[in-house]
């Protein structure tokens, strides 16, 4: 079983979680999304018949193709990092481009086909909006804090 952690180089969880699949004998990659471009380097191809993303991740020095992805654990989603060679007027604009290329690639995993996700891309985006949280909590009969979301 081949797993793909996608994370942040700070989340110590992760690196833990790897390095136990490691010691089983499970194959891991680790993306940590905030060294995006300028740590990691990840082509799609499509196109032809074929669609493939392959991701290459300098830190680990080792190419993976999602393809080979059995498990995927949306640890942590971060904004990638803009180079500091940029001019200031282009930084905003490559931070939204990366970011969104994240996102497509991360989506991607889940469209590909079927694997095994811990927190799946739509769960995880419905959990991370403090809102939604709040409504499915009373929905299930959880208790609420009153709670007022405004920009008034």
């Amino acid at each position: 079983m081949t797993t793909l952690i996608v994370s942040d180089p700070w989340d110590v969880h992760a690196r833990s979680v790897a390095w136990a699949l490691e010691n089983e004998g499970e194959r891991v990659h680790i993306w940590y999304t905030h060294d995006y471009p300028q740590k990691h380097h990840v082509s799609l191809r499509t196109g032809g018949g074929a669609a493939a993303t392959v991701l290459h991740c300098l830190r680990h020095e080792r190419d993976f193709d999602t393809a080979d992805i059995d498990a995927v654990w949306l640890r942590r989603w971060y904004q990638p990092e803009s180079s500091s060679q940029l001019h200031p007027a282009d930084t905003r604009f490559a931070q939204i481009e990366s970011t969104e290329f994240v996102r497509a690639t991360i989506n991607l995993l889940d469209e590909q086909r079927e694997r095994f996700w811990i927190n799946p891309v739509r769960a995880k985006s419905r959990a991370d909006r403090k809102a939604v949280q709040l409504h499915h909590a009373a929905a299930v009969g959880l208790d609420t804090p009153p709670t007022l979301i405004s920009n008034d």
